[in-house]
């Protein structure tokens, strides 16, 4: 149980900051953790209490920086602070006063370089890198020509400094490139699959569910290279629903939404086979694409579509033709390997207007 309460905590924390507001945080408990070590490491060594004061000024606002950030009170200011501030004045601050190239506190640079690089990004990151490089370069040649400005460290001292100060920091590092690495990956996956998802929203209608008119442009070239190395026919249908104008001005607009997405559940039901497609064309028109279907085929389907709206019965008192919900369809079907797209969609138009002048609820087959 408490396996599953942990897995949450994490998967919130997760969903509420984002990598860098994550990896900003790691930074600044990270170092405000180191602080606090070395008071007391410094207070079990019998160190002067004021070796100290840098440390708890550290701690301090490093904890700060961190709670802030954890409130996300402003988030973009707080991270600038914490980035510069560590890079160009804690840091050389702390080199300034520690054994210099004697110590380990250059390699604590690199860290530093893998938050700015993080965080900020364009001109602001490349210039921030080159002032950072600017500093370390001065550190180096003031302890070249100033070496009496640092603290002499015995070789027992220097050795002891090395060995608590690297592991410490390649367990830091290590741990940062690993935990950051999967987390840049779940998001990369996350933002792909957003991606899909909106690719595949811009190509469906939302309120039937069928794909939409973009959908279909990319489909029927598809089903036209499929029908011609395949040498089968293809078809299709364009389906109209009788006089829905006045089924919407007599039952409202909502009853119609609820009337089309009947229709769209029906078609659905219809086009069992994978190859077929079915699509919201217009307001109350769609369109059914049935690759390896003849003429025959394509009317066979095209009726007992007709029979199953008509066992739908839903009400439409304002019909002229009917008092139920009635369709109107046109049929093309291309041969290979002259078929071609735009001229099926054409042709099925076409059908579909001879049989809404020939009085509607009717289905007609496109002739040369």
């Amino acid at each position: 149980m408490k396996r599953s309460t942990d897995k949450t905590w994490v998967d919130a924390f997760q969903q509420r900051y984002s990598v860098r507001e994550r990896i900003f945080l790691f930074y600044m408990f990270f170092f405000a953790g180191l602080a606090v070590l070395t008071i007391l490491a410094n207070l079990a060594s019998g160190f002067d209490f004021s070796f100290n004061y840098k440390w708890m000024a550290i701690s301090g606002f490093c904890l700060a920086l961190g709670l802030l950030a954890i409130k996300r009170i402003k988030t973009e200011l707080v991270h600038r602070v914490g980035v510069y501030t560590l890079s160009l004045v804690i840091l050389p601050a702390s080199w300034l006063s520690s054994a210099g190239l004697m110590s380990p506190s250059m390699v604590y640079s690199v860290v530093a370089l893998l938050l700015i690089n993080f965080l900020l990004a364009g001109i602001e990151r490349i210039a921030l890198n080159a002032a950072f490089l600017g500093v370390n370069l001065a550190l180096i040649s003031l302890y070249h020509f100033q070496p009496g400005l640092f603290r002499t460290l015995s070789a027992e001292e220097q050795f002891l400094d090395w060995m608590v100060n690297i592991p410490m920091l390649f367990v830091f590092t290590a741990l940062l490139l690993a935990t950051f690495e999967r987390a840049y990956e779940r998001e990369r996956m996350v933002n792909i699959e957003k991606t899909k998802k909106l690719a595949a929203l811009s190509r469906t209608d939302s309120l039937t569910g069928l794909q939409n008119r973009r959908h279909l442009d990319e489909d029927i070239e598809e089903r036209v290279r499929d029908c011609r190395d395949k040498g089968t026919p293809l078809s299709i249908i364009v389906f109209d629903v009788d006089y829905f104008k006045q089924f919407n001005d007599a039952y409202g607009h909502l009853q119609g939404d609820e009337c089309l997405q009947t229709i769209a559940s029906l078609l659905r039901e219809a086009a069992l086979r994978s190859g077929d497609k079915v699509y919201r064309f217009g307001g109350e028109e769609f369109l059914i694409l049935l690759k390896d279907t003849d003429q025959a085929g394509a009317l066979a389907f095209a009726r007992r579509l007709k029979a199953d709206i008509e066992t739908a019965a839903i009400p439409h008192e304002q019909s002229a033709v009917a008092p139920i919900i009635t369709a109107s369809m046109g049929i093309a079907t291309g041969q290979p390997p002259e078929v071609e797209g735009q001229t099926l969609l054409d042709q099925a138009d076409m059908a579909l207007y001879q049989a809404k002048a020939s009085g509607r609820d009717t289905i007609v087959c496109f002739e040369d």
